[in-house]
């Protein structure tokens, strides 16, 4: 089973970085196979802008999208890792979201888009979603990866929100570790 777990931090040893690490190896450890893709270090860049053209044709030309959008219907499960930033997710992930999981990979609208009845194509997958920040609740980012992005995509998700990890100390972030880890383990059990 191929768990893929998107990390979404510029910083290559940020802590959200560590959770992707910890994450992955529970996964691992569990024998299921974790692939990681930090959308800061795809190579040659992932370009999440989304542009007029790709947007009417509904699906991209670029091959880093479609290497994405390929490894996203292979995969069984999927797990996000980022920060809390402006009560969203980085620029970046919010752009592999608008480009990567479009129709016909993970949705499809019915005729007549007035009734906006998506049927997920992504049906029968978990994802977990997990999100570091500095406030004590996560504000919209809950409803927003939960029911607008995996549930559009027919994927049943989990969240977990990480408070306060910027002034955390490093037994906390141990045990945060541990938290996401053991979440993640039991999600895909």
């Amino acid at each position: 089973m191929m768990i893929l777990i998107i990390h979404a931090h510029p910083e290559p040893d940020s802590f959200t970085a560590a959770l992707a690490a910890a994450v992955g190896e529970a996964l691992d450890s569990a024998g299921k196979q974790a692939t990681v893709v930090d959308l800061y270090r795809i190579p040659g860049q992932f370009p999440p802008v989304l542009d007029a053209e790709e947007l009417r044709r509904k699906t991209s030309l670029d091959a880093a999208v479609l290497r994405q959008m390929k490894i996203v219907e292979d995969a069984e499960g999927y797990v996000v890792i980022h920060p809390d930033w402006w009560g969203g997710p980085p620029a970046i992930l919010k752009g592999w979201i608008d480009r990567v999981l479009r129709p016909e990979t993970a949705y499809e609208l019915p005729e007549g888009f007035g009734h906006r009845n998506p049927h997920g194509l992504l049906e029968g997958r978990q994802a977990l979603v997990i999100v570091t920040g500095d406030n004590d609740s996560p504000g919209p980012l809950e409803d927003f990866w939960v029911h607008r992005v995996w549930g559009f995509c027919g994927v049943e998700a989990g969240f977990l929100y990480m408070p306060g990890t910027g002034q955390s100390s490093l037994m906390e972030r141990n045990a945060f570790k541990t938290e996401a880890a053991g979440r993640a383990a039991a999600c895909f059990a």
